[in-house]
């Protein structure tokens, strides 16, 4: 924290920011009846240093599924079945492996009503895959 920081600044910013998460500081002012310019200087004096501002989305909350798959991939065909994961939209990262068996790691997010399509996908893929659904600890819901 930078000399001179309030703390307590601090903590009203982050306290408004997690009270209207969506909300831009325009909106935000209106609905904690505070001046905007206020605000807004408060939010630039702060932000980037002691205070910054990302997204979180959760998967749940999409309708979506979260799966790890390996797959076994032939040295002749292996770039052809990463360019082709690579496509999916459903495929958040892909990864080599190398050792053992030789291969790629997949993270998938499927709709849950597609997911007992997975097998099929792969199966077009490569002969020998294996799958893992995976959720967060501990367990919010079940299908």
């Amino acid at each position: 924290m930078e000399p001179g920081s309030n703390f307590k600044e601090i903590e009203k910013l982050i306290e408004i920011l997690e009270k209207h998460p969506l909300e831009n500081l325009k909106k935000i002012a209106e609905l904690e009846e505070i001046r905007y310019n206020q605000l807004r200087k408060l939010y630039s004096k702060h932000y980037g240093r002691e205070v910054t501002v990302s997204a979180l989305f959760d998967i749940w909350r999409l309708g979506l599924d979260s799966y790890v798959a390996f797959l076994n991939v032939e040295k002749n065909v292996f770039k052809d079945v990463l360019e082709r994961l690579q496509r999916n939209p459903f495929v958040v990262y892909v990864n080599s492996i190398f050792g053992y068996v030789n291969g790629l790691m997949a993270i998938l997010h499927v709709p849950i009503e597609q997911s007992e399509l997975i097998p099929v996908y792969l199966s077009n893929l490569s002969e020998h895959f294996e799958i893992y659904r995976v959720r967060s600890y501990p367990k919010k819901r079940e299908k």
